[in-house]
């Protein structure tokens, strides 16, 4: 199930989201005066959260409420600000294989930072990760970056590709990933 209310302006607060179960995907985008999320944290299904253009306040709130446990199973999540995690690795950064260890999943995190035209789209566009092998790129991947905020500030996006998407899939020893 989805809860798209990206772009309601007016809207203020959200009602206890504690009952939506099966919500996966709930989209904020440019929801700037809403300031908290209840709930948020008992979503168990949740993996897209979309806040880019959401206020400071909220994006805070929402840090708090999301556990460790509940961001392994986001898939996308967005919010304004350009701070990325410390665990990410800055630019291209190379595969080493380790003995006894199975890849999991890739986690990708982009600060973006739009000028905007009279067109809106529903989607950030043209932003891609590729894999290398030496100078052969391997695989091209568009990220999906939903939920374009109204505004020209940073927003972070973190975007997490489980083992048995091309992403991990084709990562081996020695190739390289990088954003472009």
């Amino acid at each position: 199930e989805k809860l798209n209310l990206a772009n309601c302006f007016s809207l203020e607060s959200i009602s206890d989201l504690s009952d939506l179960e099966i919500l996966h995907e709930l989209n904020l985008t440019n929801c700037d005066k809403v300031d908290d999320i209840p709930g948020l944290e008992r979503l168990k299904a949740l993996k897209r959260l979309y806040m880019s253009g959401c206020n400071s306040r909220c994006s805070s709130e929402v840090k708090k409420r999301l556990s460790k446990a509940s961001l392994k199973m986001m898939r996308n999540l967005s919010l304004p600000g350009n701070r990325v995690p410390d665990w990410f690795s800055q630019g291209p950064v190379t595969f080493s294989e380790q003995p006894n260890r199975e890849l999991k999943g890739v986690v990708l995190a982009v600060v973006v930072a739009l000028h905007h035209d009279d067109q809106q789209l529903p989607d950030v566009v043209g932003i891609k990760a590729q894999i290398f092998k030496l100078d052969f790129v391997v695989l091209n991947h568009t990220l999906h970056l939903s939920g374009v905020p109204r505004t020209s500030n940073d927003q972070l996006h973190i975007c997490r590709y489980p083992h048995h998407h091309p992403m991990v899939k084709m990562l081996k020893d020695g190739y390289t990933v990088q954003v472009v």
